[in-house]
């Protein structure tokens, strides 16, 4: 074993250890803190560890924010930090607007609690190729939302989805040459190429302009409070219908208040008559331009105006969808219309964010789908069902609308511009000095907030703040205000300056305790003398009741004492019992554990009212909670997994919120309660003992699954990873997505660690959230140093994604079904087709026509092509690495088919001394993707190169897991038998391209028909438009199900070249 092996090995255990004592956390020994607090030493030691370990050799940029997220204590609209002594603050932008009911939604934790998860936690099959049933019904139910234009299309990322729309229209554009988008002044679309051209902000998006991405603006029309005449507005319409501008301008006249939206409507008519526009792209209210809104009737003249040209309208609502305005959509509330006045749609929406992962719902079919995470589907659907009606979301409006408004009159030279819908709302500042040190001010405040455009402040709420969040929240924009009128936009303190505050001490007046068997018939008269003070007739326990608690063997029963003189006075008691011993309750009488014996229920905690705001309930409930999960039965199994309760609705929102900190979710709510008819009562449910997901299916080997053998390396997951589910350690990462591009967890700097420890020669990371995103930040980072760039090379065959613009200009379009690019970038025959030589002659003259040598922004390379199986050799290594020695262009190598120790014995092929690449990619499956860079190539600027998500917690841990287990993994006699078969197979004439576990079987138009008589047999393969089919098996294959599965590709092989 070398040095390199033993650092490994040190570091493995070193993760698998912490992994472990993370897992064993539960709110119960930590409880959420569901408050403002700054911990008073003024620091965040734990936190800033981890940070450091994630920048360690300046691995990443330093633009995290300073909290590391705990996802056990943070619930809610409530954030806390990793630390001893956490910070904890209102996360008043609910992540950036992608949550839509906070951190471990109830809607999500009774998910994963109830196996919607299965298997997809420790493992993330290729969407693009797997019918999966948690896909389905995610696209079903999105579908049935609009049901004229409900053909799905998932992606990863808003981003992501805005390409995946703008290369539907393209490909289904009626002027097949056309090169352009219309988009507007003040938009934002993504940062991948084309949706960053479409972006209005010069800042984000000059720096990285390259020709071929093309979009123009129009002006976006100011809101205008004053309301147009209905012929006015009937006259533009009807100017739209026709595409007549001096109509246009006549209906302006009529009412000049539409001056501005006839200006706009005229540069948008102007640029689709000229034939070059393939799609418009407009966002119902520009959130990152300054949360500026849209009028309803602009939007349907604009869908006027291109059903009159015949080009495709694209309404991004990746910002303001699913739910953030009330009702599932905001722009569908504009209510568009044909020329006809009959109901009308856009062409194409986008989602993202609070959907969890990004989609597309419009008129197109999908010529070849994305790669996409199931596991946030299924998060996504419970986001999705958690919408309703929006009665939520109005309720929020209107409780904050008089707070909100008020901030004017406060502060007349500092507040305007208020505005709100649903849980978004946002104010302007006088500048932009002004909003910047409001914006400092967050975190010592104790609210999240961000800023947009120049002058915004910006708020997004969600389905978990009520009265007391949201008075909190204002709290806090009075407190930022004051200081901003006190003191203008000078330099800001951070909380670190603050004094501390004096250390609470326990009030040594009050105790808790567990009741002694012999005490319990003298306990029950006081108890039932409390229980008549404290409630109302309908909501008081029967002596039959609280006797369970008291004297059945597997009851609990805790009393709160008062020291009154010399004496302890019971003023206080929570009971819990066997949950069968309440099966004529609602709620326990439809629980699914009812006679499985691992449920208490929570009869009561109940304090006499003169007792009541001395923090009693939160010592009760913890002591209740912790008395129940000791108890064993006589064999010395633990007796209980759980503890459910009910909550009145309205009457008990105070024990909801203290049930809360203890990590209780809402199992179901029950109407019609407590003898009165509307009344509620919330079913809760805490677990008790750990956070594995339960009523999971046992794990099964996939050794047949080589369709998604890429992001789905191995057959059977990591038994380290299994452990780690069944501890709980994969709860929070599966029911919280955060922005990784803001904050991190300890399980994501694990894994960093990890990735990047396998590339020591690529010091430097970026994160990415799908793998098309891997090139096209891959391209910002090379124009960023490069500046004079404008265009990349390829191979033929080559394929780096095909779902963003930036990858179909540089992927060989004869390998996949997603249509051209805008503009195709030079692509060189792959030297095992015609010689190295060859190759670097095709080179010369391709950087030649692209114009000199700092016009090429890189030479992008698979070292084994992923959907040819062209393999790069040593001696076309070395003419590539004098080229690049020769020319300066770098060199980026694109390693998803091969890294993972699956063409060799190292992590990746450009591990060998013949290559030596500048930047190393690859996507290992799921909602992430690795960047390696050399120094040469890192962009170490804050912010710079970060997308909202930079990848998926979730997905690193499986990646970490996945790549421990696979460098113990020995795939040297599967490579050997694959390359055994591989020359059976090219002695009968068949062509077959790869190395390792790694090859494309060429077999052109017989090729689907051999992939579907192999998945009638059980083995599933996946096939490409150009006629090739990836062999690629699980890397712990065993022999016997090599041999199966070749059997029957054999077999079909073999049928298919008879015919």
């Amino acid at each position: 074993m070398d040095n390199r092996d033993k650092e490994l090995d040190a570091l493995e255990a070193k993760h698998l250890d912490e992994a472990s004592t993370d897992a064993q956390r539960t709110p119960i020994d930590f409880p959420r803190m569901m408050r403002i607090e700054h911990p008073n030493c003024r620091a965040l030691p734990q936190s800033k560890e981890w940070l450091e370990r994630l920048y360690a050799g300046d691995r990443m940029p330093r633009e995290k924010k300073p909290m590391v997220f705990d996802h056990m204590r943070s619930w809610g609209p409530w954030m806390v930090s990793v630390d001893a002594e956490p910070m904890s603050v209102l996360d008043g932008m609910s992540q950036t607007a992608t949550l839509n009911s906070g951190f471990a939604s109830d809607g999500a934790v009774r998910a994963y609690f109830n196996g919607a998860f299965d298997g997809l936690l420790l493992r993330s099959p290729d969407s693009a190729v797997i019918d999966h049933p948690k896909a389905v019904e995610y696209a079903d139910y999105l579908g049935a939302y609009t049901p004229d234009i409900d053909k799905i299309a998932f992606t990863n990322s808003g981003a992501e989805a805005n390409e995946k729309a703008l290369a539907l229209c393209k490909l289904n554009a009626s002027h097949p040459s056309a090169d352009t988008v219309i988009a507007f002044e003040g938009s934002f679309h993504g940062r991948t190429l084309q949706a960053l051209h479409a972006t209005w902000n010069p800042k984000k998006r000059a720096p990285y302009e390259l020709d071929g991405f093309r979009a123009v603006f129009a002006p976006f029309p100011a809101t205008i409070t004053t309301e147009p005449s209905a012929a006015a507005v009937d006259a533009l319409l009807r100017a739209c219908d026709a595409g007549d501008q001096d109509a246009m301008q006549k209906a302006a006249q009529l009412d000049t208040c539409l001056q501005s939206e006839v200006d706009s409507l005229t540069f948008v008519n102007e640029a689709l008559a000229a034939g070059t526009v393939y799609a418009l792209i407009i966002e119902p209210m520009q959130s990152e331009g300054g949360d500026r809104y849209g009028v309803a009737r602009f939007y349907r003249a604009l869908r006027r105006l291109t059903r009159h040209h015949n080009v495709s309208m694209i309404l991004d609502e990746v910002q303001t969808g699913f739910g953030l305005g009330g009702p599932y959509s905001w722009g569908l509330g504009y209510a568009l219309t044909d020329k006809d006045g009959r109901p009308d749609n856009p062409d194409a929406m986008t989602w993202a964010k609070r959907a969890q992962v990004g989609f597309v719902n419009s008129r197109f079919t999908d010529p070849e789908p994305t790669s996409a995470h199931i596991a946030s589907m299924v998060r996504g659907l419970s986001h999705c069902k958690s919408i309703g009606d929006g009665a939520h979301a109005s309720w929020v409006e209107g409780y904050v609308k008089p707070k909100l408004e008020n901030l004017p009159a406060l502060y007349p030279d500092l507040v305007e511009g208020t505005r709100q819908r649903g849980y978004a709302f946002a104010f302007d500042l006088p500048t932009p000095a002004l909003m910047s040190a409001y914006i400092k001010q967050r975190f010592w405040r104790g609210a999240v907030v961000f800023a947009a455009g120049t002058r915004t402040i910006r708020y997004r709420l969600s389905d978990t703040y009520s009265t007391r969040e949201i008075n909190r929240l204002f709290e806090t924009i009075i407190e930022s205000l004051d200081w901003l009128k006190t003191n203008g936009p000078v330099d800001v303190p951070t909380w670190e300056q603050m004094v501390e505050d004096e250390p609470k001490q326990p009030d040594a007046r009050y105790r808790t305790r567990p009741v002694a068997r012999v005490e319990t018939a003298h306990v029950l008269e006081k108890l039932l003398d409390i229980e008549s003070a404290a409630y109302e007739p309908a909501r008081r326990d029967t002596r039959e009741t609280l006797s369970i608690g008291l004297n059945h063997p597997f009851g609990v029963a805790v009393v709160a004492e008062f020291k009154a003189s010399d004496e302890w006075v019971i003023v206080g008691s929570a009971l819990a019992g066997p949950l069968d011993a309440f099966r004529h309750i609602a709620g326990p009488d439809q629980d699914q554990y009812l006679d499985q014996n691992n449920t208490a229920y929570s009869i009561a905690i109940t304090i006499h009212p003169d007792h009541q705001g001395v923090g009693l309930g939160a010592k009760l409930k913890r002591a209740q909670l912790t008395q129940t999960r000791r108890l064993k039965t006589a064999d010395g199994q633990i007796r209980y997994r759980w503890m459910t309760g009910r909550n009145r609705v309205g009457l008990a929102d105070s024990m909801t919120h203290l049930n809360r900190m203890f990590g209780a979710y809402e199992d179901v709510t029950l109407s019609d309660q407590y003898g009165e008819t509307g009344a509620k009562a919330i079913y809760y449910r805490i677990p008790l003992q750990d956070y594995s997901p339960g009523l999971c299916g046992p794990v099964e080997r996939q050794a047949l699954l080589w369709s998604s053998a890429l992001s789905q390396p191995l057959a059977q997951p990591p038994e380290t990873l299994v452990d780690l589910r069944d501890k709980g350690g994969l709860f929070g990462p599966a029911v919280t997505k955060i922005t990784v591009c803001n904050y991190i967890t300890p399980a994501i700097v694990r894994a960093i660690e990890w990735v990047t420890a396998l590339n020591t020669n690529y010091p430097h990371l970026y994160l990415t959230s799908c793998r098309d995103e891997l090139i096209d930040k891959t391209i910002r980072t090379l124009k960023h140093h490069r500046t004079k760039g404008v265009a990349a090379i390829g191979l033929t065959g080559g394929y780096v994604g095909h779902t963003s613009a930036g990858c179909r200009a540089v992927s060989d379009g004869s390998v996949h079904k997603m249509g051209p690019a805008a503009r195709q970038w030079p692509l060189v025959d792959h030297p095992s087709q015609v010689g190295v030589a060859n190759m670097l002659e095709q080179l010369k003259r391709a950087v030649a026509d692209i114009g000199s040598n700092d016009a090429v922004l890189g030479l992008f390379l698979e070292p084994v092509q992923e959907r040819t199986g062209a393999v790069l050799s040593d001696d076309a290594w070395a003419a590539l690495n004098q080229f690049k020695a020769e020319t300066g262009i770098p060199i980026v190598s694109v390693e998803t088919a091969s890294a993972a120790y699956r063409c060799q014995t190292s992590p990746f092929a450009t591990d060998t001394d013949a290559a030596d690449p500048d930047i190393r990619v690859w996507w290992p499956g799921g909602q992430t993707g690795f960047i390696h860079l050399k120094q040469a190539y890192f962009v170490p600027n804050p912010l710079t190169m970060v997308s909202t998500w930079d990848g998926d917690e979730l997905s690193m841990i499986r990646v970490h897991y996945q790549m421990m287990q696979l460098r113990r993994t020995n795939t040297e006699a599967t490579q050997a038998r694959l390359a055994e078969f591989i020359d059976q197979l090219n002695e009968r004439g068949v062509t077959v391209y790869g190395r390792g576990a790694y090859y494309v079987l060429h077999m052109g138009d017989r090729a689907e028909q051999i992939v579907g008589q192999c998945k009638a047999h059980g083995l599933s393969l996946r096939g490409f438009k150009n006629g090739g089919i990836a062999i690629s098996p699980p890397l712990d294959i065993t022999e016997t199900e090599l041999e199966a599965a070749l059997k029957i590709l054999d077999s079909a092989i073999d049928e298919a070249l008879s015919m």
